[in-house]
């Protein structure tokens, strides 16, 4: 498959590009979009590239946090604890100290068996290694989970980077150009340096912990894990075939090797070949992670579940792609991992499409599309970013119903035994009922910001439709990268507006029927980053916007149903970058209109 990143549309952010033959591409450009810039437009921005010193830094050095309290956790994140190391010698693990005591252990061991005997195994997996995480000794759990954390972390050697002696016949590397890493599930093989290999195969076998945890329910067989924790032995275990993974030494390399095997190659950062039991990238690239991540949980469900075929061919693609989507957001905190997030990149075309965009595929209709169906419909990147809202709304429940849901979907899909209807079924609700539910998990409220704000690395927020108000924007910490925020109809005042210079890389900003007047618009002139601007259904003035025109890069401009009128015109005129505005609903006459036209046009031509 072939990876590409999102990037939001004038009013309607793109997601993922078009696929080709079960191969999606991760492009290494910002996708155009209808007319404009990010959620309203259609600025090609190139990735920049980062030093193979910092892409190891960023594959190798997770942060260190301990695993959070069940009481303190965001419920819009799945949390995976990660196991302790094991000594193949004498089968003991090696963690620190104990943070529960041994009733809090033996209770949540026995949470763990009553979940199990409940049938919902996957959660009660996911519980045991939280047991673990806190008492690494807790002998019930070593005993069930023993063979298991020797195949997942079966000791602390460090991974070591061997050179060939021999050529590689598959990409035409002599003897010496390429090295190898062999890490407890994955063969990462490369011309890429030998830092790069071993900081990649760490990052993947991390997604490894976090995809064995996750989709426990869709790779092992119904009642073994009830079975063990009835006292019946531990939870067998062994390893399968490693999985290979290919890097190039950089995007030059990646296009000459495989231009021709792959579509679309050019424009991608990462591809996984299933008849080829390939995923392949190149060092050196920002977007890296997404891809290995997206493309290499292809890879495990494909090759684990033991695929034949192309799942999705038939019906039910948005699930294929949606599951990559969402494990793209995994987190590495060290002790623990976390997928999902109501800040999670993807999550926010979702959330833009139907609240913002008043987009929304019908689930009836979306379910029926196969590979082809989908990959060439109009509406693809609608598509992508609503099968990742779905399946991120699937799988972050803890209920534990809608994941178990899940679970049968991806096992019956990689067995190539979906049906469309099976999502309705499983989720026992009619149609209209599972929209409801979606849109009212997409719904962004201020509890989960307070609860954890932001990445700092973020580069996108949909606010739009929910609760965000004032005190919940002014808490924001400083977002460096921001690139669009979308306020849209939230109960935000020019009090929230004040503290927008936290967010001095913005691009976009859309503010259409909050409580905005000519009072903030001080504030946003000094964004001089800012490219587009939705002021439509707010109070500003035509003397308001005098403050704007000092905005050098100020290209789309929307004051729709505004008081704005005929003698804006000369303001409007002076904006130096101003290509686009909306007036729909606003006082400005045909004749004002017209006349702006020629004035911005003249401007142009000058």
């Amino acid at each position: 498959m072939l990876a590409s990143r999102p990037t939001p549309l004038t009013r309607s952010p793109a997601n993922d590009p078009p696929l080709d033959n079960f191969q999606h591409a991760r492009s290494a450009l910002r996708p155009a979009r209808d007319r404009c810039l990010h959620p309203h437009a259609c600025l090609v921005v190139a990735t920049q590239v980062l030093c193979a010193s910092l892409l190891v830094a960023l594959f190798a050095n997770p942060l260190h946090a301990q695993l959070p309290a069940r009481d303190a956790r965001d419920a819009t994140r799945l949390y995976l604890a990660s196991p302790p190391l094991v000594s193949l010698a004498d089968e003991t693990s090696s963690a620190a100290e104990p943070t529960l005591t041994a009733d809090q252990a033996d209770s949540l061991f026995a949470d763990a068996q009553r979940l199990a005997e409940q049938g919902l195994e996957g959660p009660a997996y996911r519980l045991l290694f939280e047991v673990l995480a806190g008492a690494p000794e807790h002998a019930d759990t070593l005993r069930v989970l023993g063979p298991t954390l020797r195949v997942l972390r079966p000791d602390d050697e460090p991974l070591r980077a061997v050179a060939s002696r021999r050529p590689e016949r598959t990409f035409g590397w002599g003897a010496d150009e390429w090295r190898r890493v062999d890490s407890p599930h994955f063969t990462v093989i490369g011309s890429a340096s030998s830092e790069e290999l071993i900081a990649v195969a760490r990052r993947i076998e991390r997604l490894y912990l976090a995809w064995d945890q996750a989709f426990f329910e869709v790779w092992s067989p119904a009642g073994r894990l009830d079975r063990a924790l009835g006292g019946s032995g531990s939870l067998s275990r062994t390893n399968g075939r490693k999985h290979t993974v290919v890097l190039f030494a950089d995007r030059d390399e990646y296009r000459a090797k495989l231009r021709g095997v792959a579509p679309n190659i050019d424009a991608s950062l990462g591809y996984y070949a299933p008849t080829r039991r390939q995923a392949m990238f190149f060092a050196g690239d920002e977007a890296q992670t997404a891809a290995l991540l997206h493309e290499v949980t292809h890879q495990l469900f494909h090759e684990r579940l033991g695929a034949r075929g192309n799942a999705g061919d038939r019906s039910n693609f948005w699930l294929v792609e949606g599951i990559a989507t969402v494990m793209e957001s995994m987190e590495d905190h060290g002790d623990f991992l976390t997928i999902g997030g109501y800040d999670a990149e993807r999550l926010q075309y979702a959330r833009f499409n139907v609240f913002s965009g008043k987009v929304l595929i019908p689930f009836e209709d979306l379910v029926e599309l196969g590979q082809d169906s989908f990959q060439t419909d109009p509406d693809v990147r609608k598509m992508y970013s609503q099968a990742s809202g779905m399946a991120s709304w699937l799988l972050i429940d803890e209920s534990g119903e809608r994941p178990q849901v899940l679970a049968d979907l991806l096992r019956e899909l990689y067995a190539g035994r979906d049906a469309p209807e099976r999502l309705r079924e499983g989720l026992g609700m009619s149609w209209d009922e599972c929209v409801k539910q979606y849109v009212a998990y997409l719904r962004p409220l201020k509890s989960q910001v307070a609860g954890r704000p932001p990445r700092a690395d973020t580069t996108c927020l949909a606010f739009c439709y929910g609760d965000i108000d004032d005190a919940t924007l002014a808490a924001l910490p400083k977002l460096e990268q921001l690139d669009w925020l979308d306020l849209t109809s939230a109960p935000i005042s020019d009090r929230g507006l004040r503290e927008l210079d936290r967010f001095p890389a913005l691009r976009q900003l859309f503010l259409t029927g909050t409580a905005t007047t000519d009072e903030c618009l001080d504030e946003i002139a000094r964004i001089e980053s800012l490219e587009e601007l939705d002021l439509s259904a707010t109070r500003v003035s035509n003397a308001g916007l005098a403050k704007l025109a000092r905005l050098p890069n100020l290209a789309v401009l929307h004051l729709n149903d505004t008081a704005i009128d005929d003698s804006a015109v000369e303001t409007l005129a002076r904006f130096p970058a101003l290509n686009e505005i909306d007036l729909k609903g606003t006082r400005m006459t045909e004749a004002g209109a017209a006349r702006l036209e020629r004035l911005l046009s003249a401007r142009r031509r000058d």
